[in-house]
């Protein structure tokens, strides 16, 4: 059993209310990756402060999820899941919206191997890309 360093794309879902103030967000997001045998399933919120009124905006917040997630070979664990986030919204006044967005988690459980009981703390960057109607 050993926890590493690896990538997981996945697939979410979210819905994104702009209140010009600020910018909340509910997800759902799924990652995984075979190869590696990582897999999340996180479902969260998020709140968002716009640096702009623009059009395109920059903006920096955070949020939090309940994240069910096996990042070892043998170990599963779930629980609160944190993260920071940085980045641009753009078509903010329009029907298409483009999101870019990198951002670092950290989980708030650790993950127990079942054959070693070793423990780890998993955490890392993100990166999002959204198309948003």
């Amino acid at each position: 059993m050993s926890f590493r360093a690896a990538a997981a794309p996945g697939l979410g879902i979210s819905w994104l209310y702009d209140a010009r103030a600020y910018l909340a967000e509910l997800f759902a997001d799924f990652h995984t990756s075979p190869s590696s045998e990582l897999h999340s399933f996180d479902i969260g919120l998020g709140l968002y402060y716009p640096l702009s009124r623009r059009n395109w905006t920059p903006y920096v917040g955070g949020g939090a999820a309940y994240a069910i997630q096996s990042f070892s070979e043998d170990g599963s664990a779930n629980g609160l899941r944190l993260h920071g986030a940085a980045g641009v919204l753009l078509g903010r006044l329009s029907t298409v919206q483009l999101r870019g967005e990198l951002g670092y988690f950290i989980n708030a459980f650790t993950e127990r191997a079942s054959s070693t009981g070793q423990t780890a703390l998993s955490h890392g960057p993100e990166l999002l890309l959204s198309l948003g109607f």
